[in-house]
């Protein structure tokens, strides 16, 4: 089955508006604030699973495009998306602007250690503790943490907007051509504003 590229947008502003709105739920339990960045629960785990599998699915859909070779991908594939294919991700400072007390204090960098060759490996701690707990959660659980998730959720964000741009969050561009309505999706300003990206970064 050949999928569109309006097709992509469609299925990955969807799946990031489900992740986000989860995300906002699971804030009104556990207050979004430093000194609980280091909670944990099922539910952090859920999301943080969700999250990197949608992160992953987004590399592999900007592997394909870009014509890269193979399959069953790693994160040392995945790397090439800023080495070799050019967007700008480590540099990109994002805060979730409900982080208390003050979110324009909050701005965190998820691939800041991207270009980090750590024994032949792009090191991202999000990453690796979604995959630790993926592989042994009663081992590992502690690291599928709020903050964890955070990061993770702004790592899809910023991944989002470099590869297609801010307009990909423009209804228009989700009509399908075919039909006569347009495909109009729920709370445009309301996902644009739960995280920014720092201007310049």
């Amino acid at each position: 089955m050949i999928i569109t590229q309006s097709q992509y947008r469609i299925s990955l502003i969807n799946s990031f508006e489900c992740l986000s709105k989860d995300f906002l739920k699971l804030c009104e339990y556990i207050d979004p604030i430093d000194a609980n960045k280091n909670c944990f629960s099922l539910r952090t785990f859920e999301l943080l699973l969700r999250t990197c599998t949608e992160i992953e699915n987004l590399w592999s859909i900007i592997l394909r495009d870009k014509g890269h070779s193979g399959k069953n991908w790693n994160i040392n594939e995945y790397y090439k998306i800023e080495s070799d294919y050019g967007l700008n991700l480590s540099s990109k400072e994002v805060t979730f602007v409900y982080w208390k007390p003050d979110s324009s204090q909050s701005y965190i960098k998820p691939f800041e250690n991207w270009t980090t060759d750590v024994q032949n490996s792009p090191r991202l701690n999000w990453y690796k503790a979604y995959n630790n707990v993926k592989h042994d959660r009663e081992l590992n659980f502690p690291e599928a943490s709020l903050n964890n998730v955070r990061y993770a959720l702004s790592a899809l964000y910023v991944n989002l907007v470099e590869y297609f741009s801010y307009d990909i969050f423009t209804p228009s561009l989700h009509a399908d051509p075919d039909r006569h309505d347009k495909f109009r999706l729920s709370s445009i300003a309301y996902r644009d504003h739960v995280f920014q990206i720092k201007q310049g970064s």
